[in-house]
Order: structure tokens, then sequence, then C-alpha cells
């Protein structure tokens, strides 16, 4: 069965003129934007305390420390970072059917951050912890996977709408040496992370998730140029258990192999599908260079990252479900130059391939030592992802950490290119965006506010969903791979905004407290469905 988007480019007059269309909407939206900043920043404040540190402050300190923003941990004395401190809380609401089907249709989310600088006579070290508790409703065709971080074609889904609970806790550390030898810089990336879901309708599920992330580096220090090398380890555990509520119903469910493949099975009673252990490894490794004179800084960064994750079921008897074999390239090439403005370059690229392994396997009846033994494992699938980011951002800077004004220029392409290989489905598609922000800071009093508009345009430039399989007109085809498909070759348009408002206060030497308002909203260009994105906060620095 095939699927053909319903827009896009493909050569036809009709939508080469709807294209120019959407690129004019987009031109308007963006010298808009560009226009208001221009006017308002006549009257924007032209300085502000030295000593104070506001979220627009701590953004221009992240916006040109080059290597806190690379893989290698052990440049980041090299940027020359401030001490600060920032506390956050936060409160997100997400509602509208403009979806793929996993997500829910209303989403809130209570949140706690917190980060800080500190830089001591041997080392510098930043560090962050993040609290999220969330609810999810209306979500379909998800019964084991709340948390899509990460590629995963082998999972359960069932047709039921359904609410999540979801909390997750995430430790983040950076840390790097001053110079050793004069010349040397050691420094370790570690992050720690735990997600807990449960689904709240049958079949239910519990979903247990833990990650660690670590990257040791060090960084040879020539004056002006910079030579770096790091490595990368990743230790991923998630555990799916399954059950009901009603125990006299059983639930029939599909466990999915990719692009609409699957298996059926069910959940309850004696045949009842086992528990889900995915257990993941990533090694690799990135290497730096570093150029810097006077106000011209260069970083480039590249590497390469090799993933492996197995699914199996049932643990005290485990059977294989499939695993990933994955290659991932990567690279970016950042550039500041700075004196009355700042301004930031950044090119960066990312491919990953990924081949979907599964197993033919029976079971050893040996009386002391029952369990599954695979005869035969194949390449059934490859899911092929690519993409080119290119960003420019200027900051017209006051006399202290501040700016007055801000703009900025996004270009990215992506394109998924899939392919199940017996029975042969395929799935395509291939995305444009361009965007434009800026951002304006006000003097009121000793207090500050802050103006910050986006908008974002994606065009949608080819898409096909073809599937070859036993069952056409199931549900999991029409009504969740066809209609996903369908969402993500929609174009749309994507304007936002944030507002902050910083006090200055006494009681705190070294910053204030602010409150901050932002609302992005996601509109197609063909068909009904939109998607707002609110959030509330209240933060201190200090």
């Amino acid at each position: 069965m095939e699927l053909k988007r319903q827009h896009g480019i493909h050569g036809s007059n009709i939508n080469n003129m709807k294209m120019r269309n959407n690129m004019n909407k987009y031109i308007y939206w963006a010298g808009l934007i560009l226009l208001v900043i221009s006017l308002s920043s006549a009257k924007a404040f032209a300085q502000i305390s030295k000593d104070k540190d506001s979220p627009t402050s701590i953004e221009v300190a992240n916006k040109r420390a080059l290597w806190m923003n690379s893989n290698n941990p052990a440049g980041i004395y090299l940027d020359r970072l401030n001490n600060y401190n920032s506390l956050d809380f936060l409160y997100n609401m997400t509602n509208g059917n403009y979806k793929v089907r996993e997500e829910g249709e209303s989403e809130t989310l209570l949140g706690f951050r917190t980060e800080g600088v500190v830089n001591l006579n041997k080392f510098v070290a930043w560090g962050s912890f993040k609290y999220d508790n969330s609810t999810v409703k209306r979500s379909l065709y998800n019964t084991s996977m709340p948390i899509r971080d990460r590629f995963m074609p082998y999972y359960v889904a069932d047709p039921r709408e359904s609410e999540w609970k979801n909390q997750e806790y995430a430790l983040h550390m950076k840390v790097a040496t001053a110079p050793v030898w004069n010349r040397l810089h050691f420094g370790v990336d570690a992050k720690y992370r735990v997600n807990t879901s449960a689904k709240q309708i049958d079949p239910r599920s519990t979903v247990y998730l833990y990650n660690i992330n670590l990257k040791p580096g060090v960084v040879l220090d020539l004056n002006s140029h910079k030579l770096g090398l790091n490595l990368t380890y990743d230790n991923l555990r998630q555990r799916v258990s399954y059950s009901n509520s009603d125990n006299q119903a059983n639930q029939d469910v599909y466990v999915l192999r990719g692009l609409g493949n699957s298996s059926t099975a069910v959940i309850g009673g004696l045949q009842s599908l086992g528990t889900f252990l995915y257990t993941g490894n990533i090694v690799g490794a990135s290497i730096q260079y570093g150029y810097k004179r006077d106000c011209f800084s260069i970083l480039f960064d590249a590497g390469y990252n090799y993933r492996v994750e197995d699914v199996i079921t049932s643990p005290t008897k485990p059977k294989k479900i499939g695993s990933i074999r994955e290659n991932s390239y990567f690279g970016s090439l950042s550039i500041i130059r700075e004196a009355n403005y700042l301004q930031s370059v950044k090119l960066s690229f990312l491919k990953r391939d990924s081949d979907g392994i599964e197993y033919v396997q029976k079971i050893d009846n040996t009386f002391e030592n029952q369990k599954w033994v695979d005869i035969y494992s194949s390449v059934r699938s490859n899911f092929v992802y690519d993409k080119i980011s290119f960003t420019y951002d200027l900051y017209k800077k006051d006399k202290g950490r501040d700016y007055i004004w801000k703009s900025g220029l996004l270009v990215s392409y992506s394109k998924e290119d899939d392919i199940f290989y017996l029975p042969k489905s395929t799935q395509m598609i291939e995305n444009l965006y361009f965007g434009v922000n800026g951002g304006v800071n006000f003097l009121l009093d000793k207090n500050r506010f802050n103006l910050a508009l986006k908008f974002i345009y994606k065009e949608n430039l080819d898409g096909d969903y073809k599937y070859n399989g036993a069952e056409p007109t199931s549900a999991l085809i029409t009504d969740f791979m066809m209609y996903d498909h369908e969402i993500l070759t929609r174009s749309y348009y994507n304007p936002g905004l944030a507002l902050t408002y910083f006090i200055d206060s006494r009681s705190i030497s070294k910053g204030g407290y602010y409150f901050k308002l932002s609302t992005d909203y996601i509109k197609p260009t063909e068909g009904s469905g939109d998607r707002l994105f609110t959030s509330l906060g209240f933060g201190l620095t200090f």
C-alpha cells in the first residue's frame, strides 16, 4: 500500500507556486520581526550593572563559550566563564491535535532547573540539575515508549487512548583543570538520568529508564592553536512491565518492528507478553581544532559514535525481540567574532545509519537449562537520517555582560530514508526549515524587560510511504503509520514570543529574580489542526 503526500515539491507548477507563496509569507514575517527589533532598539537600555547576572547575560556568556558547546569538556577552562548560578521553576502546557499519534493531545509539565559555574584555583566546574513531572493525555499507539528521545523501532503499541504520568531526574556536570605542564587541560563530562513512567489505561505499563553518559577529554594548548580529543561512553537500561487492571479482559497489542511491520501479542492471561528489557551502549570519539586571536575564535568539532541496543522479553528466560546497530557521524564549525557586536556562526551536520537486526530462535528444553537459542540472525531493516544546519546570531552588546538587542537566522535541512527489506516497505521524509529570531532589552528603572520573537517556516520538500506487508488494511497502518506520515510531511508556520521581566534585587548581590512567559504556535499550511505551547516561569540568578 502506498501513501502519496498531498503537498510539497514534485516538479509540478502547482506545487512550485505553493512553495513561492509560502516563501513570500515567510519573508514577510521575517522582515516584520527584524523591523520591530530595529525600531525598538532605539529605546532599549544602553547599560546594566556590570556585576549582575540576568537570564539574557547568561545567554550571551553561553553563546561565546565555544568549548562549553562542544563535545570536549577539557576546553571549558579556555572559555573564561564568570561564576554564576540560576534557579528556575516552570509550568508548561501543550494543547492541539497537530501531532503524531504517540504524542498527547494535551500535556502539562511542572519542572525545576538549576545550573551554575564556579572557578577555583586548579579547575573550573559547571553543573546542572533538572526535575520534570509531566502528564500526557490522549496518547495513542504507545504502550512502552513514553520518552522517545532515541531511535528505536522495536516497541509495543495499542490503539486505545491513554494517559501517561512521567517523572525525570537529570544531573549533568563538566569539570576542566587549569593547565598542566603549561600546555594540557584535562576534563570530564558526566550525565546521569532516570525516568519513570506509568500508563494509566489497560493495557498498562510501568517504565523505568536509567542512562549514564561519560566524556573524558584532553586539550593541548599551543597558544593561539588548540587541539582536543575526547572519548564517549553511554550506557542505557530500560525495563517495561505490562499488566491489566481488569484481570478478566485481555488486551491485544502490536509488537512493532519498523515501518508498520509487526506481530500481534496479548497482555493478560497465561500467554501474556513478558517484561521488555532494553540494553544499550555507545562508544565513540571526537576531535577538535580551535584557534583564537584577538576578537576572533574558531572551533571545529567532529566525531563518530557506534551504538548497540538489544531488546529482549521475559528476562528470566530471555527471548530476543530485535537489535539496533547504529553508526553516527557528526561535526560542527563554530566561529565567534566579538567587538561592539558579538557575531556567532555555526554550521553543523549529523548522519545516523541504523540497521535493525532480527532473530530466528528455538526453545532449548534441556531440563537443567531451558532457554531460547539463536538459529539465525539478519539485518531486516535500515534507517538513515541526515541533517545539516546553519545558524547566524548577532548581539549588540552593552557596556556590561548583557545585550541591547539581538537577531538571528536559521536554515536547516533534514531527510529520513528508511527501508524494511522483506516484505519491502519504505518511508522517505525530506524537510527544509527557515527561521528568524530577535530580542530587545528595555530598562525600566533598575529592572529589565526582554522581548524575544521568532518565526520558523518548515517546507516539506518530499515524502512517501509504501507498505507491502500482510495487513495493509489494519488500524496499525491506516490509523497510525499513514496518519503519522501525513503529519510529518506537512509544511507549517511556527511563530513564537517570549517575555522576561528581570528585577534587580538589592538582597541578591550578583543577580535578581525574574518572571517569564513564552508561547509557540504551530499551524500547518494545509489541512486542519494546530499546536500551542505555553510556558510560565519564575527564577533567580545569584
